[in-house]
């Protein structure tokens, strides 16, 4: 039971409140450059994903500046199917 230090009373709010407690976890002694280990992994990893991350966003700015040159084509052909139609819109009126 833990009492309250100024009054010494106790508090049943604490009395069942170790029971409830997960267990403590068993852990495997670690060597001393585990932390140092672990650093370097994270780092690793960091490393890698950037990698990756740059080469699919590279991959898809070339993605990006086809579409775009694709798209400059296409413009010219679409602004002269435009003018046709309207041609023959106002012919119709």
């Amino acid at each position: 039971m833990v009492k309250e230090r100024c009054t010494g009373e106790t508090h049943l709010g604490y009395s069942n409140w170790p029971e409830k407690q997960p267990p403590l976890q068993v852990r495997s002694e670690r060597s001393v450059k585990e932390p140092i280990d672990h650093e370097v992994e994270i780092k690793i990893k960091v490393d890698l994903s950037m990698r990756d991350y740059l080469a699919k966003n590279q991959a898809l700015r070339e993605k990006l500046e086809i579409a775009r040159a694709a798209l400059t084509q296409q413009q010219p052909e679409f602004e002269e199917e435009r003018a046709k139609a309207n041609q023959r819109e106002n012919m119709h009126k």
